[in-house]
């Protein structure tokens, strides 16, 4: 009797899966047609996926701009985070039947798709009229040894590019020639926005708070050792393992912060809405990125706007942008070695960087560094 249950459920499960994937594929066809109508001298096509930074952005979009003008193919990578919302979205399997070359201008939000890579090699002339979002790893994770023909070719060859504080490092890793163009302060919408972050308090906590990167990272290993001879301060060590690693990476963390800091250390591995993140970061009191390249600048910048010490590693370029551009001062990762613990969490500039981190929450002034590459 429940053996004969049991297969009558697997078959009812299976019949839904399979009527799932016959409505995505027809909607998907459906979706393919209305877009390639759309598309015209005029239109300036997005691709990209759901990770936590797209919708925000595509309600900016819509917001400040034509949405008639924006056509934005989605692809559902993840079910926990939101899906970009609006009459110019469509949500698309593949962009493999999307006449792209009838598009305006291609903006890219990201290569981490190995799909876009294949489509810019297959379809060279599109690149001419492309603009590729660096967001940092995807262009400089790729490593000599494992960087492919057309990995180097496509991400060296876009018209123009997002992502100032890349620029030097990626000019000179896909021999980027000076006509190609780099928008040096065209900033991204993040989550955390300005109304989140004045609406969350500090709670009084009698210790000092220190978040570790802010996803799975095997560079959080290497600060925990930087941080061992703090242990008998009174600190907590945070770790963020709801995003990045790949399960065996975020075993290895808690395991070696449980040993090194006992009860002083948290993990914390539940996806986090941007309200809820915001107020835990507000009881941060120092953040770490020890990363080998650039990443996590919508948290750098929230927690400077927060007055929180942020510790970069010195070979990464966001702390001299930050300073060029914004004469916001970030602290040396390095340094720490050398540090007693009271100079390790005094910050000198916490007033300073938040009122210089601003431009990075006026959703006008990002409008305006967003219009330059759209009408570029």
């Amino acid at each position: 009797m429940i053996k004969s249950v049991l297969k009558k459920c697997s078959v009812l499960v299976f019949i839904v899966r399979k009527a799932r994937a016959i409505k995505r594929i027809m909607l998907n066809k459906m979706n393919i047609k209305k877009i390639n109508k759309l598309l015209s001298e005029g239109v300036i096509i997005h691709l990209m996926f759901n990770d936590k930074f797209l919708k925000p952005y595509v309600d900016f979009l819509n917001k400040y701009f034509n949405c008639k003008k924006h056509i934005v193919l989605c692809k559902r990578w993840f079910d926990k985070y939101p899906f970009p919302e609006g009459k110019n979205v469509f949500e698309i399997e593949s962009f493999d039947c999307i006449n792209l070359v009838n598009a305006k201008k291609i903006i890219c939000h990201s290569v981490f798709d190995h799909e876009v890579i294949d489509r810019f090699y297959q379809e060279r002339e599109l690149l001419g009229k492309t603009c590729c979002v660096i967001w940092g790893g995807d262009f400089t994770n790729r490593s000599k040894e494992k960087r492919l023909h057309k990995d180097l070719f496509v991400l060296g060859n876009f018209y123009q590019y997002v992502g100032g504080i890349d620029e030097p490092i990626v000019r000179e890793m896909y021999n980027i020639s000076d006509k190609q163009i780099f928008f040096r302060n065209v900033n991204y919408i993040f989550p955390l926005n300005k109304t989140i972050l004045d609406n969350v308090t500090c709670k009084n906590k009698g210790y000092i708070q220190i978040q570790l990167e802010q996803s799975a990272e095997i560079s959080i290993l290497d600060s925990m050792d930087l941080l061992y001879k703090f242990k008998d301060e009174n600190i907590k060590i945070v770790v963020i393992l709801s995003y990045g690693g790949d399960g065996v990476l975020e075993n290895e963390i808690i395991k070696k912060g449980c040993l090194l800091f006992g009860d002083k250390f948290e993990h914390i591995d539940n996806y986090m809405s941007p309200v809820n993140y915001a107020k835990h970061i507000v009881n941060n009191d120092i953040l770490i990125l020890n990363g080998d390249h650039q990443m996590a600048f919508g948290n750098t910048t929230a927690h400077l706007y927060l007055g929180k010490k942020v510790f970069v590693r010195s070979d990464i370029p966001t702390g001299k942008f930050l300073l060029d551009n914004y004469d916001i001062r970030v602290y040396s990762t390095e340094s720490i070695n050398a540090l007693s613990f009271d100079e390790f969490i005094t910050d000198h500039f916490s007033h300073s960087n938040k009122n210089n981190t601003l431009p990075f929450f006026d959703e006008e002034f990002i409008a305006k560094g967003w219009q330059k590459v759209f009408e570029s």
